[in-house]
């Protein structure tokens, strides 16, 4: 996961940490880059905690899982767009 925070990217190694730093709100973060495959869990599941818990900043889930299942997941999940690398 990677946070845009004012023009400074800010990373995150796990989707634990990542949903800690966010929940917390510091630093203000402009956008989510976030990848699906995380050591401690799925990234879909991760953005669809975030978008329950009230999370509004745009989430872009960028990964390599490119199947239009994977596709439609991502975006239910919650992201603004899904790209795959």
């Amino acid at each position: 996961l990677a946070r845009l925070s004012l023009g400074v990217a800010v990373q995150a190694a796990t989707a634990g940490e990542a949903e800690a730093m966010l929940v917390a709100r510091e630093p203000r973060c402009d956008a989510v880059l976030l990848d699906i495959g995380l050591p401690d869990g799925d990234g879909r599941e991760l953005c669809a905690r975030l978008r329950k818990g009230g999370l509004r900043i745009p989430i872009i889930m960028l990964t390599g899982a490119d199947t239009e299942a994977d596709i439609v997941r991502g975006l239910d999940a919650g992201a603004n767009d899904y790209i795959a690398k």
